[in-house]
């Protein structure tokens, strides 16, 4: 039971990467990623967000230019929050893209 609840659907890769995140109120936030996936992010904001707050999060990766991802916060804790990004957004096809890339080399 125990290795089923630590089953992850989408492998995370730590790395830390300036992150601009808008939420559905206007607000402009900066922000610091802590691991990074096709599903979502963690990162790290001295500025709070509530769970369940949409957002609309860019960023950039070593060869992966800046993208735009929708997504709503999942989660929060203090000075940080995790965003899953919307499964329908198709931008997201490119960080899988550069994940799996990463993943092989």
């Amino acid at each position: 039971m125990l290795v089923l609840h630590e089953f992850r659907r989408y492998v995370r890769i730590p790395l830390m990467t300036e992150v601009s995140i808008v939420s559905n109120d206007g607000r402009r936030l900066s922000a610091s990623s802590l691991e990074v996936s096709s599903g979502g992010m963690s990162v790290k904001c001295s500025e709070d967000l509530s769970a369940g707050t949409n957002v609309e999060v860019s960023f950039a990766l070593l060869t992966l230019p800046r993208v735009w991802i929708r997504g709503a916060v999942s989660w929060k804790k203090p000075k940080s929050f995790g965003v899953r990004f919307e499964t329908a957004d198709e931008r997201r096809q490119k960080l899988k893209a550069w994940i799996d890339g990463y993943l092989e080399s």
